[in-house]
């Protein structure tokens, strides 16, 4: 059985994008994905968008700003985490899963 450890190869230590998801099936596939369109991941978590996940996400502001955003999918998002976001310049896109990923969005 594979775990969240086993995707750690999609990650990079240089700059890329956060990536949320809401299930481990839900991630590897977002993570392929990404991999196929030559975008970079930093890292990546399961489960709902907090504000510590933005908080890591805002390092790449320092680093390479075009990757500080977070790609949550099908996951709800904290609203401490969306108000932090939106302070620290964070830009939150989150889609919703109908057999295929339907939007991609910014979170306003």
């Amino acid at each position: 059985m594979q775990d969240v450890n086993d995707l750690q190869r999609f990650a990079t230590k240089g700059p890329g994008v956060w990536v949320q998801a809401s299930t481990l099936g839900a991630l590897e596939a977002l993570l392929t994905f990404l991999q196929q369109m030559k975008i970079p991941v930093r890292n990546f978590a399961i489960g709902p968008v907090f504000r510590s996940h933005v908080i890591r996400a805002a390092r790449m502001m320092d680093v390479a700003s075009e990757y500080a955003l977070i790609l949550a999918f099908d996951v709800p998002i904290d609203k401490d985490a969306k108000e932090f976001a939106d302070k620290e310049g964070v830009k939150i896109f989150s889609g919703e899963w109908s057999g295929v990923w339907i939007f991609c969005r910014p979170q306003r």
